[in-house]
């Protein structure tokens, strides 16, 4: 592989689960809405990819506006019901005491 394939390379790579971290909690309220679509991407690209820590970042996120923001972004219906069947599985792994 050349240096100009290399570079095209890492060009391609997703962010890491860091740098959308530091991303969110750098930006104005007024980018915020931009970011959290930009989230909704990223959630979309690891429900693709069947990414479950990318996934697993994204719905530890509590923050109202964040949520419905990345929630709009999901416009592929395969998604959401791909979103559905990953929360599903975390509700049913978790040990709810009985």
């Amino acid at each position: 592989m050349g240096i100009e394939d290399e570079g095209a390379a890492r060009a391609m790579r997703l962010p890491s689960l860091d740098d959308i971290e530091s991303k969110l909690t750098s930006v104005s309220s007024k980018q915020a809405v931009k970011v959290t679509k930009s989230l909704g991407t990223v959630l979309g690209q690891a429900l693709t990819a069947d990414d479950t820590e990318t996934i697993d970042w994204v719905l530890g996120n509590r923050e109202d506006a964040t949520i419905t923001n990345t929630l709009l972004a999901l416009k592929d219906p395969k998604l959401v019901s791909s979103l559905f069947k990953q929360i599903v599985i975390k509700f049913q792994s978790q040990d709810l005491g009985n």
